[in-house]
């Protein structure tokens, strides 16, 4: 209960600060932050986690301006948030990365299904903020993607067990909806 508790603390308290600030405002700030802490968020596991309570609220405030309706946030590893927009329900996952020239996409974590294998969402985003882009996609495409092109996207461990796909942003592009955030 406790770290249910410490999310919806820290949810709380982003989105409070969040929405004093214009989103371009917010989005600049945490840029800068970002890329004055690059290379610690691999080491700092609560530096890494403070990044992607962030990113995740930039785009939450970014789909909200779009005229989707928050609806909750998921405390499990089936997807991130959950919209309402024209009577539909939207389910994404949202990731926040640095600016490389790869797209990390997890796929376990501690020899556990995660990521991109255990999510039930409809959307996957990546937001970066060096770059002010997020990228979209529907979450079985990606998938597809992934499957279809297995023998060429390297596969990374991290020391703390989490697996991952790496693909190259450039060769695979086309196929994402991108934008800027503000």
């Amino acid at each position: 209960m406790e770290n249910l508790e410490f999310f919806n603390s820290i949810d709380s308290m982003l989105n409070e600060t969040l929405s004093k600030k214009p989103l371009k405002e917010i989005c600049e700030a945490f840029k800068e932050d970002v890329v004055s802490n690059r290379d610690k968020y691999v080491d700092d596991s609560n530096l890494a986690l403070e990044m992607k309570e962030t990113g995740e609220s930039i785009v939450r405030m970014f789909l909200e301006n779009l005229g989707y309706v928050f609806l909750s946030k998921c405390e499990d590893i089936s997807h991130d948030y959950k919209f309402l927009k024209g009577g539909k329900e939207f389910v994404f996952e949202i990731k926040t990365d640095v600016d490389t020239d790869n797209m990390a996409v997890e796929y376990e974590c501690r020899g556990k299904k995660s990521g991109i294998a255990a999510t039930k969402a409809d959307f996957f985003i990546t937001y970066y903020p060096q770059l002010n882009e997020i990228w979209l996609i529907k979450t079985e495409k990606l998938k597809e993607l992934i499957r279809k092109n297995k023998d060429t996207i390297k596969k990374i461990d991290t020391a703390d067990g989490i697996k991952l796909f790496l693909l190259k942003r450039d060769k695979y592009k086309p196929e994402f909806r991108i934008t800027n955030v503000y």
